[in-house]
């Protein structure tokens, strides 16, 4: 019921979410949690981009 997937044990960084449609991430694992992070990064740095644009 939790709303972030950690298993250790589970092998896959992407697992196909319990209900609902589309897929989650495996934070027990380093590489995704590298994935979140890239993510939350590459739209943070968009974010900077389009603001220094608009300057």
């Amino acid at each position: 019921m939790g709303k972030i997937y950690c298993n250790p044990d589970d092998p896959a960084i992407f697992v196909p979410k319990p209900y609902g449609i589309g897929w989650t991430v495996n934070m027990a694992k380093p590489m995704g949690r590298l994935t979140v992070a890239a993510i939350a990064g590459g739209s943070f740095m968009l974010l900077v981009w389009v603001w220094l644009l608009s300057k």
